[in-house]
């Protein structure tokens, strides 16, 4: 997944507002992603697509919603993922798609799943209100998540948990632009962002024993978001530490990332 789509997604889908209120069918237009799965509920055709496939982490979601031919370009859809596990069930943070569609089609929003899992175990509810039926319709896809290494669910003050994700991206040889998202939950389906934090960012290549100079700690941005530099001056694995104060102690999490 491309730096600069992963950056711009996220903002983009986090500061979307609007309502389009156009009436003419439009033609539905061939689409770059991925088909998932897809269903009818109440005359609605509902497409879940994404980049790839899901992983562990961060996810772009692209929804798409047709009647017969014509694509529905104004409605509002709502994600809502759970994780059955038997003898419990919990979500994930997400970020929820705007109320207009992009070029293609595709209403886009974002699912942080914090957890690899099958088709048995995770699902996603999508929810659409096209503001012509008397109510909302929900479909309901089970999905599978690879496991990856990008989001840690951390037990930090003894109290709930705190999500913290990397962004995907592609590393590159020299200065790179880097994001990370942290929510804090207390029951598993509440994820609220964290917003007061001061990271330091500590690049390290542990085969070769050295770090970089020129980083830029993250700062935050918007709802969760924090965004910095790190120079990754060759090729090989890296580890990304990110620490922080908490209750006056000191707090960190570290990332392995590949540089090809």
């Amino acid at each position: 997944m491309k730096s600069i789509l992963a950056s711009f997604l996220l903002l983009a889908t986090l500061l979307i507002t609007g309502c389009d209120t156009t009436s003419n069918p439009v033609t539905p237009e061939p689409t770059s992603k991925t088909l998932i799965s897809s269903a009818v509920v109440d005359g609605i055709t509902v497409e879940l697509y994404a980049d790839k496939g899901f992983v562990a982490g961060y996810n772009p979601v692209y929804i798409k919603l047709l009647r017969g031919t014509a694509v529905i370009k104004d409605a509002r859809v709502s994600l809502n993922p759970i994780m059955d596990m038997g003898m419990m069930k919990h979500s994930c943070p997400t970020v929820q798609p705007g109320e207009d569609p992009n070029a293609e089609g595709l209403f886009v929003g974002a699912v942080i799943y914090t957890m690899a899992g099958t088709p048995d175990e995770w699902s996603l509810a999508i929810t659409v209100d096209d503001g012509i039926s008397d109510t909302a319709s929900t479909t309901t896809f089970p999905v599978a998540v690879v496991a990856s290494s990008a989001v840690k669910s951390i037990k930090i003050d003894g109290q709930g948990k705190t999500i913290i994700t990397l962004m995907p991206r592609s590393w590159i040889v020299g200065m790179n632009d880097l994001q990370f998202m942290v929510h804090t939950t207390m029951d598993g389906f509440t994820f609220i962002p964290k917003t007061d934090l001061v990271p330091k960012l500590t690049p390290t290549m542990p085969s070769m024993g050295h770090g970089s100079n020129g980083n830029v700690d993250p700062v935050h941005k918007l709802n969760g978001v924090y965004t910095g530099k790190v120079n990754l001056t060759m090729t090989g694995n890296w580890d990304l530490e990110f620490g922080w104060m908490v209750n006056d102690s000191p707090f960190k999490v570290n990332f392995p990332i590949l540089v090809p």
